[in-house]
C-alpha cells in the first residue's frame, strides 16, 4: 500500500481501494465472504454440527408442509383432555390421545386416529340409563347400576354380567338383611335385572311358610325359623310317656295314650346343641 506524504483525502480514500482491490480476489475464492459477513458455497450440512444452508432449511420445511398436509387433523396430538363426552371429537383430531369423560364418571378412552378406544373406568347410575351409544372399540366397558348393586360389562355387542357378580335368580341365606340388589323371598312380586342389562317381573319364592321350616334332633333351622325355637326331639303326639303294668281283672283304667309337651320345658341329649335368637332368612338376587 502507498502512502502519500501529502496526506489529503483523496490520497486516504485511493489507498483503501487499493486495499481492496488486493483482497478482494482472496474473498470470492473462499466460503467465507468477509464484506458480507457470511459463508458462502458450502456443501449440504450432514452431522449434527454441520452448518445448514438456507437451501436446506427450506427443503425441510416444504417436505414438513407435505407431511402435515398429507396427515390433516390425523397429526399425533399429546396429552389428554377432560370434558363431556360428546366434546372428545374425532378420533382423527386427536390420534395419541386420552380423554376422560366427566359426565360417565371419567371413563377414559384413547384415540388411535382411527377410532377410540375404551381403557379403563366404570359408569355409574341407574339400569335404565344403560349406556346404549358403544361400539365394538369400547369392548370391556363397565357399568354400575346402582339400583340393582350390579356390575355389568360390554363384550362390543351386548351387555353381559360382569365376572364376579352373583347371579340373578339366586337365592341365599342371611341372618342379617344384605341391602340393595337383594329381596327378601316373602312372596312378592317385584322387578329384578336380566343379564343383558335389560329388567324384568318375578315373583319371589314365599319361605315365611312351614312347609319350608327344617327340623333336626336338636334346633330349629329354615329361611324363617323364630327367634329363640328350638327343635323337638321327637314327635309331638304318639305313645304315652309312661306305662302302668295292671293286673289281670284288677279293674283299674288305663289312661289314654295321647298327650302333648310343653315346648317351653324341654331336655336335649347329651351333644346337642340349642341355638337362641337365631333367625336365617331367605333372600333372592335382583
Amino acid at each position: 500500500m502507498h502512502i502519500p506524504s501529502a496526506l489529503t483525502l483523496g490520497a486516504v480514500q485511493q489507498g483503501f481501494r487499493d486495499v481492496d482491490a488486493l483482497i478482494a480476489a482472496l474473498g470470492q475464492t473462499t466460503p467465507y465472504d468477509w464484506k458480507q459477513r457470511r459463508l458462502s458455497n458450502l456443501e449440504d450440512g450432514e452431522a449434527d454440527q454441520d452448518a445448514v444452508t438456507v437451501a436446506q432449511l427450506t427443503a425441510s420445511i416444504e417436505a414438513l408442509r407435505t407431511d402435515l398436509d398429507t396427515a390433516g387433523a390425523d397429526a399425533p396430538q399429546a396429552g389428554s383432555r377432560i370434558g363431556v363426552f360428546t366434546a372428545r371429537g374425532a378420533p382423527g383430531a386427536h390420534r395419541g390421545q386420552l380423554f376422560f369423560a366427566s359426565d360417565r364418571h371419567y371413563v377414559g378412552w384413547v384415540s388411535t386416529g382411527a377410532a377410540w378406544v375404551y381403557v379403563l373406568g366404570t359408569q355409574r347410575g341407574a339400569i335404565a340409563s344403560l349406556t346404549a351409544s358403544l361400539t365394538t372399540n369400547d369392548a370391556g366397558y363397565l357399568y354400575y347400576a346402582t339400583d340393582y348393586a350390579r356390575t355389568f360389562r360390554w363384550t362390543g355387542s351386548v351387555w353381559e354380567n360382569a365376572p364376579g357378580d352373583t347371579m340373578q335368580g339366586e337365592v341365599r341365606g342371611f341372618t342379617i338383611a344384605p341391602g340393595t340388589g337383594w329381596q327378601l323371598c316373602d312372596g312378592s312380586t317385584v322387578t329384578r335385572s336380566t343379564p343383558t342389562g335389560g329388567t324384568t317381573s318375578v315373583t319371589v319364592p314365599n319361605y315365611a311358610t312351614p312347609a319350608y321350616v327344617k327340623f333336626a334332633t336338636a334346633l330349629t333351622v329354615g329361611p324363617t325359623a323364630a327367634s329363640g325355637t328350638s327343635g323337638s326331639t321327637g314327635p309331638e303326639t304318639g305313645g304315652p310317656s309312661d306305662t302302668t303294668e295292671v293286673a289281670s281283672g284288677s279293674g283299674e283304667d288305663v289312661a289314654s295314650g295321647d298327650h302333648t309337651h310343653d315346648v317351653d320345658s324341654h331336655d336335649h341329649g347329651p351333644g346337642t346343641l340349642e341355638l337362641r335368637r337365631t333367625e336365617l332368612l331367605a333372600y333372592m338376587r335382583l
